[in-house]
């Protein structure tokens, strides 16, 4: 599993940056990913495991790497039991949609 950054023009691989194994609890699958336009920051989605990760991209020590600023269960604060979410995306007010794929809802997380 790893995140790939490419050239926008050619579509060529510029770096690829392998997600830590320590990470693998966490993110067993991956449903999706979407970037965050006000942090920049990555989300990623993993449906086996019901949770999103968000990490983000820094240069340590000269090279690209990745850094997890926060796990989110998906279901929590009264969403109760959300089925096979795999889908996820921001508007460019920064709130989240979550959608799934097995009560085929789409679900909006307002930006705080």
């Amino acid at each position: 599993k790893a995140v790939l950054l490419l050239d926008p023009e050619t579509m060529q691989i510029q770096h690829q940056l392998p997600l830590p194994k320590k990470w693998e609890k966490e993110i067993k699958d991956l449903s999706d990913i979407a970037v965050d336009p006000l942090s920049g920051n990555l989300f990623v989605l993993s449906d086996e495991n019901r949770t999103i990760l968000e990490l983000q991209l820094r240069t340590q020590d000269g090279e690209l790497d990745l850094a997890k600023v926060q796990r989110i269960d998906i279901e929590g604060k009264g969403t109760g039991k959300i089925e096979q979410p795999e889908g996820i995306t921001f508007d460019k007010k920064g709130d989240l949609f979550l959608t799934s794929e097995g009560s085929r809802r789409v679900y909006r997380y307002e930006r705080q």
